[in-house]
């Protein structure tokens, strides 16, 4: 336990030097913001493209008309 604490704690200190770091140089946040949101969108484009096709295009003008 005391040495998940310490890893812990080590883990949370390097996060905030890490968060400390970027919010320095406004450039390696933008990059980190850019990527984050290329992430989220291709997550969420195959996340609709999964839904579609466990749907099945037929069921798609039925949805589209309600």
């Amino acid at each position: 336990m005391n040495l998940f604490k310490r890893l812990l704690h080590q883990a949370s200190h390097t996060r905030r030097k890490f968060l400390q770091q970027i919010f320095v140089s406004p450039s390696i946040a933008a990059n980190i913001f850019h990527i984050g949101v290329m992430a989220a969108a291709m997550k969420a484009k195959s996340a609709a493209t999964a839904v579609a096709q466990r749907v099945g295009h037929r069921h798609w003008p039925a949805l589209l008309r309600r």
